[in-house]
């Protein structure tokens, strides 16, 4: 019988495949992250007994990487991101913020502690303000010197005593408009006074003296009265035009005029001041007793008829011209002032009136024998 040939003890090797050059370490596997990501420490177990998830030992081999796709996945992540993953990445910004500071509670201490300042700063402020008030109101501008101007009648210090302000008052406290009005109801000659404060420490006080302008005559008591309107005293007419009419409610020295018609009170004011503007003087009396029939008689001898006191500026200056031109120093007339625009002249010392035109002029008449009693002429400026 043949004997099969025996085996040989030497095996033949196998040759030995060569990985592709392209390959990468099979443990790697899937598991491998981008550098640019944190790893995550695994945490220890808390219990002892708990044992750690073991890792895979025989990951799944990966399939080799194609060049081609390689470099088109490289070109991909270079190109500009659009704007909605540029919103993306701000929102994932916010997350990551906000998970920061919940983990680092101290941030958010620090936040909180930096919005209570702007409370302290508010209540240092407030307490800063009311020192000063309490300062101001205490320590500060304190009057040390009172200046006095305008006073003849009146010597400083009497002034000083019925104004009510001393040195050494807190000017912030002195009421100003409470002192001038002490100081003219007290001082009969004093119709006005000014009282200012200049700080810190200074007060000035100027007075204005009351002067004679002109008399009311009422239930045969005659009494002077300044421009201000005050009473000075009691005493004859002397030089300075009588009122009459005018229904004063008291004639006491020191007091301010006032009638018990309402509007007479200012129409002597308004006349006497509208007549120094026409130039007008020696005025002897003004009858008021009629508030819509004002007379006003000047140097005794020319009485004025002007109706109410509406337009008394032109009507005097009317009256001032016609005066001055047609009337003489001796006549005796009445000019009746009612209407500015026309002018009639009445002669006193005759019956016969006389009547004039303020706009037109007329030349004397013939027949006229007595130049008393002719018609003035009136020139075409008179109004």
């Amino acid at each position: 019988m043949n004997k099969k040939p025996a085996k040989s003890q030497n095996k033949p090797v196998k040759p030995q495949q060569k990985a592709p050059q392209n390959s990468r370490n099979p443990q790697q596997g899937l598991s491998k992250k981008p550098q640019n990501q944190q790893k995550k420490t695994p945490q220890r177990p808390q219990n002892p007994q708990q044992k750690a998830p073991q890792r895979a030992q025989n990951p799944s081999p990966r399939r080799p990487a194609n060049p081609k796709v390689d470099k088109a996945i490289t070109a991909r992540r270079n190109l500009p991101q659009p704007q909605h993953s540029r919103r993306h990445d701000a929102d994932d910004l916010k997350r990551q913020a906000a998970a920061m500071r919940r983990r680092n509670p101290k941030a958010q201490t620090r936040r909180f502690r930096g919005g209570n300042y702007i409370l302290y700063y508010l209540l240092a402020a407030v307490v800063v303000i009311i020192v000063l008030i309490i300062l101001s109101n205490t320590v500060l501008f304190k009057c040390s010197r009172i200046d006095v101007a305008g006073n003849v009648r009146y010597k400083p210090e009497e002034i000083l005593s019925v104004c009510g302000i001393a040195e050494g008052d807190n000017l912030l406290r002195v009421n100003t408009a409470n002192a001038e009005k002490k100081i003219a109801d007290a001082l009969v000659y004093i119709d006005s006074a000014s009282v200012k404060k200049h700080f810190p420490t200074r007060v000035e006080i100027t007075v204005t003296e009351a002067e004679k302008w002109y008399c009311v005559e009422q239930n045969g008591i005659t009494a002077a009265i300044s421009r201000g309107g005050k009473i000075v005293e009691h005493c004859a007419p002397e030089d300075f035009p009588v009122v009459h009419g005018l229904e004063a409610e008291s004639l006491q020295t020191g007091a301010w005029l006032k009638s018990k018609t309402d509007g007479k009170t200012g129409i002597p004011s308004l006349l006497l001041n509208a007549a120094e503007k026409a130039g007008l003087r020696d005025i002897t009396t003004i009858d008021i007793t009629d508030k819509f029939s004002i007379k006003m008689v000047i140097d005794g001898r020319i009485t004025l008829e002007l109706g109410s006191s509406s337009e008394a500026e032109s009507k005097l200056i009317i009256a001032k011209s016609i005066i001055d031109s047609d009337i003489g120093e001796n006549d005796n007339v009445t000019m009746l002032l009612s209407n500015p625009d026309k002018v009639a002249l009445r002669n006193n010392q005759s019956e016969m009136p006389v009547h004039s035109t303020a706009s037109s002029t007329s030349a004397p008449p013939e027949s006229s024998k007595n130049p008393e009693e002719s018609e003035p002429e009136i020139p075409e400026d008179s109004e």
